[in-house]
């Protein structure tokens, strides 16, 4: 008798302490006006809609005019409309609480307090309570928050002559903090693209003795980094900047860039980003071995400019450009402009077809001093 009660009373425990877990891991339920519903999780909101998640749908935003009830199980941080962007997390209206919508209005409910209903019009987002305090509170690791995108592109012939030929592009940027209305404190940006080609052609006719096959190499590098400090409350920032480039087709071994300057963002919308830059560095070039054309040691700007516009159907294109005049050598200067369309293929990937054209005012002797380049290729966007 006394073993029986033992395992009643374990028993009991067990499914006590397994309540709550069974409780948090609850899903929402969302009934639209005509009576359909979904189950699954209210993850974020925006003005007057909310994102519904669902393991068979994904993301859907859903406007609150068509939601006849849904709640959810878990607190959320509502965050009020303010007339501009604020430097300052204290200065955000925000309510925390579980939020509930009925017949097209939230009404949000304190842990304590009484229940606030908030106008549609009133609400600028709506973000779970643990990633508001992440971002707030604590101290993002390096290597967390990057988002941006992979691009990759490959082809091979095999006949007469023989070809290989390999594209790839990483464009990531970590922005802190990532809420919206609270102004930015700092960005780093980290750009690297490679274009390798290798083509090798037979001596035709064949000679006695054999003449080497003709090998072509072509090999396009290209690495940059920045990091922008924010001014308090405005649209301007402080960057610091590298680069590294490498460029076989104008004979270009490798050039190095390191300065500081300043950047404005006069545009940062939901649907495009403007930014303009310009900076004072040290450059330093050397060329291929065999060209004879000795190191160039000068100091120059970069003024450039980034454009990134949200087109319908979740297409984004990209544009960027640079001028790089040296100033104590004014003969040399460089530019370069890239142009990028993707197009949505299914969720995190996408079809994408990027230009680029780069030009040099000395490349080396017999080299051209512009070179450009089409990639075709598939791209994974990281968030």
């Amino acid at each position: 008798m006394k073993r029986k009660t033992a395992l009643l009373t374990a028993a009991i425990a067990l499914v006590s302490a397994a309540m709550p877990l069974v409780a948090q891991s609850a899903p929402d339920v969302l009934t639209f006006t005509n009576g359909d519903k979904l189950t699954g999780k209210i993850t974020k909101g925006t003005g007057g809609s909310v994102t519904f998640h669902t393991d068979m749908a994904g993301d859907q935003a859903v406007d609150l005019a068509k939601i006849k009830s849904a709640s959810s199980t878990t607190n959320f941080v509502l965050i009020r409309k303010v007339k501009k962007t604020v430097a300052r997390v204290r200065d955000l209206e925000t309510v925390t609480g579980k939020i509930k919508i009925t017949d097209g209005k939230l009404t949000i409910t304190p842990d304590q307090g009484a229940p606030e209903t908030v106008a549609a019009g009133d609400i600028a987002f709506i973000i779970d309570q643990p990633t508001f305090e992440k971002q707030v509170h604590q101290k993002t690791p390096l290597w967390k928050g990057w988002t941006g995108p992979l691009t990759a592109g490959f082809s091979s012939v095999q006949s007469t002559q023989t070809s290989i030929t390999f594209t790839g592009a990483a464009a990531l940027v970590r922005t802190m903090p990532s809420l919206p209305y609270i102004a930015t404190r700092n960005r780093t940006l980290v750009n690297v693209s490679e274009t390798y080609g290798k083509q090798t052609t037979p001596t035709i006719p064949p000679t006695t003795p054999a003449t080497p096959d003709t090998i072509v190499k072509t090999n396009l590098f290209h690495a940059d980094a920045e990091r922008d400090q924010y001014l308090p409350e405005r649209n301007l920032y402080m960057l610091g900047t590298l680069s590294y480039d490498h460029n076989y087709s104008s004979g270009l071994n490798l050039q190095q860039i390191y300065g500081g300057g300043i950047g404005w963002t006069p545009i940062k919308t939901a649907k495009q980003t403007l930014d303009l830059k310009g900076d004072v560095h040290f450059e330093m070039q050397q060329f291929i071995a065999n060209s004879g054309e000795p190191d160039v040691h000068l100091f120059g700007s970069t003024f450039s400019e980034a454009w990134t516009y949200n087109l319908p159907k979740k297409m984004v294109f990209t544009e960027s450009g640079n001028y790089i005049p040296g100033w104590t050598e004014n003969s040399v200067y460089s530019a370069n402009a890239t142009a990028m369309l993707t197009l949505p293929v299914w969720k995190q990937l996408a079809a994408s077809v990027s230009g680029t054209d780069s030009y040099i005012s000395n490349p080396a002797q017999y080299y051209k001093p512009n070179t450009y380049t089409v990639t075709f290729g598939v791209t994974y966007t990281v968030k």
